[in-house]
């Protein structure tokens, strides 16, 4: 029973949990970071006042969401 104890108190498998924990909050913070940009930048396009050099089409549409 004791040699379990050594194995799983060492500080390799808490490092390694600890780590992988770290990569989930990073995933999540880039697909956090990532939506909030792009909702961002959505809602300060439709600020933008119709017109200008490019006529508004669905092609534009499309470009300007994958930008």
């Amino acid at each position: 029973m004791n040699d379990i104890r050594k194995i799983v108190n060492q500080p390799d498998v808490q490092r390694q949990t600890k780590t992988e924990k770290e990569k989930k909050l990073k995933k999540v913070c880039a697909d956090f970071e990532a939506l909030l940009t792009y909702n961002l930048l959505k809602t300060m396009r439709r600020t933008i006042p119709s017109g200008g050099v490019v006529p508004r089409s669905a092609s534009r549409d499309t470009y300007e969401m994958m930008l």
